[in-house]
């Protein structure tokens, strides 16, 4: 799957278009299932997703980037919000792609004793 070793949604917010026209965060369940099929989406697989959240069934169309009511048909607006800062420069669907994990390398051995003391005592 295409989002195997991202992290979790710890700083993704997906958000509806209310009729109140203000946007709301979709609930936990909701929000963990639309990240992952989305990131399914931009790895070319899938744009839709039908979801039960709110007591209401919802189909999530990732290219158009809406939510309908399969019982109303109403449709809203979605988004997806990064808590990134706003001078980054890549684009939110590439942020969603790249790997957790970062691995630094310390060149000054005086530093890496130091930290070493400090991790053992």
């Amino acid at each position: 799957r295409a989002h195997e070793g991202v992290p979790d949604s710890v700083g993704i917010d997906w958000q509806f278009l209310g009729g109140d026209g203000e946007w709301h965060s979709f609930g936990s369940d909701a929000a963990t299932q639309a990240q992952h099929a989305y990131l399914d989406f931009l790895g070319g697989r899938g744009e839709h997703l039908d979801i039960k959240s709110g007591g209401a069934s919802r189909r999530v169309c990732f290219r158009t980037m809406t939510q309908t009511n399969l019982k109303t048909w109403v449709r809203r607006n979605i988004r997806v919000i990064l808590k990134h800062p706003g001078n980054w420069a890549s684009r939110p669907e590439k942020l969603l792609l790249q790997k957790a994990c970062a691995k630094h390398e310390i060149s000054e051995h005086r530093l890496l004793d130091a930290a070493k003391k400090l991790i053992t005592g």
